[in-house]
């Protein structure tokens, strides 16, 4: 993750830095360089964890050989079976589950796996994690609604401590209603960058290709 970390710091900077947007002047700076290393690290780091795993997985696969095959042609025992290599979970992993999709279409190739790898695990931890802490600061902040809030944990859970499931989410309205606000006043990411590949009638004004603009 500090690969990734040091990619972010990067293109936060270019972001910031009205000259480093300029591809040319970009290209012959120090940032361009250190992009480009920390970038192919990361890369042959997300190669070498599917790889391992895919092998991981085709040796757990071969012990499994003897269950019957499914309709489909495809044997789904070990992906359901609770005594592979993950036995304490009852859903596969994310990773597993696109090695799987790349098994059944040929089209699905490794940078494609790598791509949805790198999206989640760049933008899924720093995001949860900035989300969980301002919802924590607006509970210090507005005790009436913690306390509302623990009103209906205990309505549902009582003295028990047993993991939350679909069913207890369905009637966790407003603690529901206290993280979506949490996500409307802090986002975790407030804006989207797009690019413009034809040009565009907004009205009375025309945004002409290309054009790159940040939306907030």
């Amino acid at each position: 993750m500090s690969q990734c970390n040091r990619v972010n710091r990067i293109h936060m900077e270019r972001f910031l830095k009205p000259w480093l947007q300029i591809k040319w002047i970009f290209k012959l700076s120090r940032l361009s360089r250190l992009n480009t290393f920390h970038i192919a690290a990361s890369r042959a780091f997300y190669d070498q964890v599917i790889e391992d795993r895919r092998q991981l997985l085709k040796e757990e696969k071969e012990k499994h050989s003897n269950q019957p095959v499914a309709g489909d042609g495809v044997n789904n025992s070990f992906y359901q079976d609770n005594n592979n290599v993950d036995s304490s979970r009852k859903r596969p992993a994310l990773l597993d589950t696109l090695l799987k999709a790349s098994e059944e279409n040929p089209n699905f190739t490794d940078v494609q796996i790598r791509d949805e790898v790198s999206l989640f695990m760049t933008a899924g931890y720093e995001t949860t994690a900035f989300t969980l802490a301002m919802f924590f600061y607006l509970m210090a902040k507005h005790p009436g609604h913690q306390q509302l809030v623990v009103d209906e944990l205990a309505e549902v859970f009582g003295d028990s401590d047993r993991p939350c499931t679909s069913n207890d989410f369905a009637q966790l309205k407003y603690l529901d209603c206290c993280i979506k606000e949490t996500m409307r006043l802090y986002p975790g990411v407030p804006l989207m960058l797009r690019t413009i590949l034809e040009d565009i009638q907004a009205g009375r004004h025309t945004i002409f290709n290309p054009l790159y603009f940040v939306c907030f």
